[in-house]
C-alpha cells in the first residue's frame, strides 16, 4: 500500500470510528469494499448505518485526497486503476 492508500484507509477509520485490520485494508479496491465492510463493522457494534450515507462519506474522503469531484468517484471504481490512487 502507498501512501495515499495509507492515508485514505486512516481517513476511513476517522471518518467512521472503526479499525479496519491491514489484510482487510489490502483486499479492499473499490468503495463498494469499504462500504461493504463499514456496514458490517456497525451491524456487529450494533451501530445503525445508512447505505447512502455511508457512500457519500467514501466518495467525500475519496474525492479529498484524489482531487477528483466525487461524482466521478463511483461504487465499483478501482482505487488504483480508475482513481490513480497508490
Amino acid at each position: 500500500m502507498g501512501l495515499d492508500s495509507v492515508e485514505l484507509v486512516m481517513d476511513f477509520e476517522k471518518e467512521f470510528d472503526i479499525e479496519i485490520p491491514n489484510a482487510t485494508a489490502e483486499a479492499m479496491t473499490t468503495p463498494r469494499h469499504v462500504r461493504d465492510f463499514v456496514l458490517s463493522e456497525y451491524a456487529r457494534l450494533g451501530r445503525q448505518a445508512d447505505f447512502e450515507d455511508v457512500f457519500d462519506r467514501i466518495q467525500a474522503i475519496t474525492a479529498r485526497i484524489t482531487a477528483l469531484k466525487p461524482e466521478k468517484i463511483g461504487l465499483d471504481s478501482h482505487f488504483v486503476e480508475d482513481l490513480g490512487i497508490d
